[in-house]
């Protein structure tokens, strides 16, 4: 079901891993250089080089939206020496460069791969390979590439194996400008359990959005740090049963993710909000819990956690021992 369009807040996404190329792209390296890769003109090394006919091929392959494949292989005779160096160099403009170039990746080898990260969605690049003989530098040309952009996509719909819930916007501690950054909920309950033990306030456990991560990682510490909670439970509160929901959306996995976590309060509410309020996510209508403790000074602080009524909205605190739904969440870029 698609969410109301009242909720919808859409960006352009990148398509995961589709063909930017038919074919491999290939550069044929000749003659010498002076430090330059650039250029599409063959030069000669002397007459040392005369003597060989080789050529060096730039593949690129398996694109995502920040990230591809890049690799060089030089083919030669028998007779022909090995190249002391290679490597790669790519730019946003200009010919790349060991000066100039926004990464280089060197080798030994006749044959280099890598992969190339951090690219910017919708970006042209350009890419050379270098290779250095015991007679001299060969360059390739220049090949150029651009990264795919993907399809528009809004909150409520799938990406990533997951449901956006929320896009980062840029008062938000997760937003990183130039990106596109944002809350996934899974698509299933990871089940019921209890908050965890009812023995001692953790602290720093907020509300706030884009520290459920954070909260659930000092959860975890807090109950591993306890002696045998997981087999005696019975020292934190006579109800206590050993689960704990921070452990259990840990261990979700799905999609191939392994990166869950439990929300933090408002993460939940985003997601009754954004997803439960239009019918998304297949939700019960129960309490779920959160990664957030109740407020220090609060009476109930050190033994009560935040959870949030999927049937309503409302927000309310439970004892730590008391079993609720959880739903586990990740961060997506």
């Amino acid at each position: 079901m698609k969410p109301s369009t009242q909720s919808i807040q859409r960006f352009t996404l990148p398509l995961m891993a589709i063909p930017l190329i038919a074919m491999p792209l290939m550069a044929i390296l000749g003659g010498c250089g002076d430090g330059n890769t650039g250029g599409q003109e063959n030069r000669n090394v002397g007459d040392a080089s005369s003597r060989h006919n080789m050529q060096v091929f730039v593949t690129l392959k398996n694109p995502t939206w920040t990230s591809i494949e890049a690799g060089l292989w030089i083919s030669r005779g028998r007779e022909d020496p090995s190249p002391q160096k290679t490597g790669l160099v790519w730019s946003r403009e200009g010919d790349p460069s060991l000066e100039n170039a926004l990464g280089n990746f060197p080798g030994e080898s006749s044959s280099l791969n890598t992969l190339i990260e951090d690219l910017v969605p919708g970006e042209t690049y350009r890419i050379a390979a270098y290779a250095e003989f015991d007679f001299g530098v060969l360059h390739s040309a220049v090949e150029e590439f651009t990264m795919p952009e993907g399809p528009s996509i809004g909150v409520g719909e799938t990406y990533q194996e997951g449901i956006i819930a929320y896009f980062f916007r840029e008062d938000d501690p997760q937003y990183v400008e130039g990106e596109v950054r944002g809350l996934l909920a899974a698509p299933r309950d990871a089940g019921d359990s209890q908050w965890g033990g009812r023995c001692g306030r953790i602290g720093e456990l907020t509300p706030g959005l884009g520290l459920g991560r954070a909260n659930t990682r000092k959860i975890l510490a807090f109950h591993e740090a306890l002696d045998t909670f997981f087999e005696n439970p019975g020292q934190c509160h006579e109800e206590n049963d050993g689960t704990v929901a921070a452990k259990l959306a840990a261990e979700f996995q799905h999609g191939g993710h392994q990166d869950w976590f439990l929300p933090s309060e408002d993460e939940l509410r985003l997601l009754y909000r954004n997803l439960q309020g239009h019918g998304i996510g297949d939700f019960s209508p129960v309490r779920y819990w959160s990664s957030s403790e109740v407020p220090a000074g609060h009476r109930s602080s050190e033994s009560f956690a935040a959870n949030v009524d999927f049937s309503d909205g409302g927000r309310w605190t439970s004892g730590k021992e008391q079993t609720k739904r959880v739903r586990p969440v990740r961060y997506f870029q």
